[in-house]
């Protein structure tokens, strides 16, 4: 944006081409007196409200680059556009006649120069055209739109007279001439004549020799108010910051203060140790109460921002409009998913973690932690295996809901931390009970970040590991709740090289895996494997050998035709990966159908997660199961049955992660919403319109009472806090009127954002069936309602 409109020449110019003591109080409780060493709560909510605004600022550092760089991006591209027009409107033959020498007639110079005025008279934007040519290593002017006889405030001429010097030239222009390409101000450049935003672009001849440069000035002010908008958006998000911070600094400290006090009063008097117990009992009442509050309090609004936003992307939305809709549900989320952590973490610290003791099938706990990241590993290009040892497999007894969170967190961390190669959750047998790794080839970590791996609200490197995003929560959970189950966790690490980490716990092997009937029929069957070599074809070849398949190996097309052709050993089955599917493979089996009379054999597609519903099947033919990497063993086994048995062809593949399917379960079913807040009312009800379903809501228990006493509902959604008659009362109230008169039992679904341990309980104790948290998706009520029209069509 060079305003040439206020520019004199300045030959001068040159730019070179380059704690406390109590007293017992009458009523038996202790009293306590403020201490200077009492200053640590005050350092806690300090440092809880640093670490909050530490993120705000640092999220609003990314969101302010990225809206400037946004910025000098699109004013960069437009003003090349112009540049590009404003060369391609000149006549080169003529240009070159008038940069001969300095008496080139008026006329011809307003030949050329025509065009470039009408240019600038359409353009408003526009403050001057000009193009240059370089003379003895510097740019000299040819033509100049500026009308002759303007002048700035001292007099001097504001046109440029043909080959003056060009002294002043912003190094864009410079670069330009240098390197013989188009080029753009990276920003606003000032010179002699003002600020402007300027591109240059080269004007070449009918053989593509430069014989000059178009070069275009726009005014800077539409570039200025918009980074001054950006700054007074930014402004006002940092003072909304700062309230907040202060607000959970100041909530930090009062916590954190009471419980000093309590810890006071146990460490200083033995002779009032039944008081101080019942203080820290009292104190962990309250911060028991505090979290189940907050959680309620965040989990309500936040049902109808996520509500909302699901609801919102299921209707026609413009490019934009949807990229902003999935930023709110994927901010929303991790919202949540801190919300779950703190909530984790303070059970932790609290002691109240309860810990389960069942059995659970190892395999299918480990696959299920690998398809959760399967998508994710594969769109970052890093694959994904998993590698179980056979003495391994069966039935554990253990807590498999807190071992999944361990593996969660691992292997959520070791995908998150690599941007190429693979991620790998090993597991095997130990000498106490099972030893599990996830071994990644990330960025990896020195001794320094190893040290404070495991501390809470700590990640390695704050330079390096904050562009991951995370609130260092996930390793401090997972060592306390190894540490819970008597077991052990550990990293090894090397920077730059990858992580592994380990996890041992003492669990007990309850029997080994029951053999599947069909599996055994898969003895001996030959299979030809034509996949390109990876690690996870390596896993999937182990497997092969575990289910006692003979296989043999085609890397590509060719080697596959040769396998189908050598009748020794014809296979009975074949395992594709999609990534072979093309025209080679296509030609080799038409030619061996028409040639050799071969046909292709039943076979299996094998592909990414991205690609599996993207690839057509070889030669119109159907493949007989379709399966995803990493490939669990059960899933190739019944893909395999199908394919050497001749059975039902009914592809088999779990469904996308990122795509659940919604189908319409409540048709026809009469719904009672009870729920207090209004934003939820509408989320839930607009989302029971979507699955089919004919919902009314009331705002309490007594009308819930009312409305299912005159009306036939087949499902209520009940809300468990209200005021008056709450959620539990009102559960209570129905299964008695069910009893006195003889009605069928109406099933009651609470719809809570309680998250505490001990919820649920306390729900089916009032008589409710089953327990939904909030914020409550489009899943969730899926699952719901064919439940209760699948228990309606049998009963």
């Amino acid at each position: 944006m060079l305003d040439r409109s206020c520019r004199p020449p300045s030959p001068s110019r040159r730019f070179p081409l380059t704690s406390s003591r109590h007293r017992c109080a009458p009523a038996n409780r202790c009293t306590l007196e403020r201490q200077p060493g009492q200053i640590r709560p005050l350092r806690d909510g300090l440092l809880w409200a640093g670490i909050l605004l530490a993120l705000t600022l640092l999220c609003g550092a990314l969101l302010y680059t990225q809206a400037t760089t946004s910025i000098a991006t699109e004013a960069r591209n437009d003003v090349l556009r112009r540049a590009r027009l404003a060369a391609a409107m000149i006549d080169h033959a003529e240009h070159v006649a008038l940069a001969a020498g300095p008496d080139a007639d008026d006329e011809a110079y307003e030949r050329v120069i025509a065009p470039l005025r009408r240019m600038t008279a359409a353009d408003r934007e526009i403050k001057c055209i000009y193009t240059c040519i370089v003379l003895d290593g510097q740019p000299h002017f040819v033509l100049d739109t500026t009308p002759r006889g303007d002048a700035n405030e001292d007099g001097v001429p504001d046109h440029s007279e043909l080959l003056d010097p060009y002294s002043d030239a912003g190094p864009g222009l410079l670069d330009a001439m240098r390197e013989d390409t188009e080029h753009a101000e990276s920003d606003p450049y000032t010179d002699a004549w003002g600020t402007h935003v300027s591109a240059y672009a080269p004007i070449r001849d009918e053989r593509g020799v430069t014989i000059a440069f178009a070069c275009v000035d726009l005014g800077a002010e539409t570039y200025t108010e918009r980074l001054a908008g950006v700054r007074g958006a930014g402004g006002a998000t940092l003072a909304i910051a700062l309230t907040v911070c202060a607000t959970v600094g100041f909530l930090v400290w009062s916590v954190r203060r009471r419980e000093a006090q309590d810890a006071a009063v146990v460490a200083y008097t033995l002779a009032e140790l039944a008081n101080a117990r019942d203080a820290a009992e009292d104190a962990a009442r309250a911060k028991s109460e505090f979290l189940a509050n907050m959680s309620h309090e965040i989990r309500t609004p936040m049902n109808g921002v996520l509500g909302m936003s699901e609801l919102l992307l299921g209707t026609q939305l413009d490019a934009d409009q949807r990229e902003f809709a999935q930023t709110v549900q994927t901010s929303a989320r991790g919202l949540l998913s801190l919300l779950n952590d703190v909530l984790d973490f303070s059970k932790l610290e609290a002691g109240k973690l309860q810990l389960e003791r069942q059995d659970f099938d190892l395999e299918e706990l480990v696959w299920n932690v690998a398809d959760l990241f399967a998508a994710q590993a594969q769109k970052k290009g890093v694959e994904l295996v998993c590698e179980l040892e056979e003495r391994a497999r069966g039935t554990w007894t253990g807590d498999p809901l807190r071992i999944r969170q361990i593996l969660i967190n691992l292997t959520g961390n070791a995908v998150k931390f690599t941007g190429s190669g693979r991620v790998a959750v090993r597991v095997g047998r130990h000498e106490l009970g099972l030893r599990f790794e996830i071994a990644d080839t990330g960025i990896g970590m020195d001794s320094e970040g190893l040290s404070s791996l495991f501390q809470s609200f700590s990640q390695v490197d704050g330079s390096m590991a904050r562009r991951f995003g995370g609130t260092g929560l996930g390793l401090a959970i997972s060592r306390r709740l190894t540490e819970a189950m008597d077991g052990t966790i550990g990293v090894a690490s090397e920077l730059g090289a990858g992580s592994v980490f380990h996890v041992e716990l003492p669990l007990d092997f309850a029997r080994e895996p029951a053999p599947a009937p069909e599996v055994e029929r898969l003895r001996g069957r030959r299979v030809i494997v034509a996949v390109p070599p990876s690690s996870s074809s390596t896993a999937l070849l182990d497997d092969l050998s575990a289910l006692g398949v003979a296989w043999t190996v085609a890397h590509d097309a060719r080697e596959l035709a040769e396998e189908l052709l050598d009748a020794s050993a014809r296979a009975e089955a074949v395992i594709l990966d999609s990534a072979l599917v093309g025209s080679d493979l296509m030609l080799f089996l038409r030619e061996l159908t028409l040639d050799f009379g071969v046909k292709f054999p039943p076979y299996c597609m094998v592909s990414t997660w991205a690609a599996r519903a993207e690839v057509d099947a070889p030669s119109g033919l159907a493949p007989v199961a379709r399966l995803a990497y990493p490939v669990r063993r059960t899933r190739l086994a019944r893909g395999l049955v199908r394919a050497v048995l001749g059975l039902d062809r009914t592809v088999e593949a779990p469904l996308p992660l990122d795509r659940p399917s919604h189908d319409r379960p409540g048709s026809e079913l009469h719904v009672l919403v009870v729920e207090d807040n209004a934003v939820n009312q509408r989320v839930v009800l607009r989302m029971l319109e979507k699955l089919g379903a004919q919902a009314v809501a009331v705002s309490g228990g007594a009308a819930a009472l009312e409305a299912t006493a005159s009306r036939t509902f087949e499902l209520v959604l009940m809300d468990c806090q209200m005021p008056g008659m709450d959620g539990f009362a009102a559960a209570r109230a129905i299964r008695e009127r069910e009893v006195a008169h003889g009605r069928a039992r109406l099933p009651i679904i609470a719809l809570t954002a309680n998250a505490q341990s001990g919820d649920r309980e306390l729900c089916l104790e009032a008589g409710m069936d089953d327990y939904l948290t909030k914020p409550v998706s489009m899943d969730d009520l899926t699952r719901v309602l064919g439940g209760v029209a699948k228990r309606a069509l049998t009963a």
